[in-house]
């Protein structure tokens, strides 16, 4: 998201990083997920737009409460390799 942010369009980027933690949460990237949640929270936060700050907040919330999950050895390579 770095060139979205130089180029001043911080509202299509926290767009865009909202709708990027739905995969990483499917793809069990929680992590990546919250990362990307976070900005997006950051950004809706300073832009006012307090209804997609509040429902970004409530996934946030809601993938603290999900368990890790666990996956069998070699598959997070097989994964990424795939």
């Amino acid at each position: 998201m770095p060139l979205r942010h130089e180029l001043g369009d911080d509202y299509e980027a926290a767009g865009t990083l909202d709708r990027l933690g739905d995969p990483h949460t499917a793809l069990g990237k929680h992590d990546q997920a919250r990362a990307a949640w976070r900005e997006a929270l950051e950004l809706y936060r300073q832009q006012g737009r307090s209804t997609d700050a509040e429902r970004v907040q409530r996934q946030l919330d809601d993938l603290e409460s999900t368990p890790e999950p666990v996956m069998p050895p070699g598959a997070a390579e097989s994964a990424e390799n795939g």
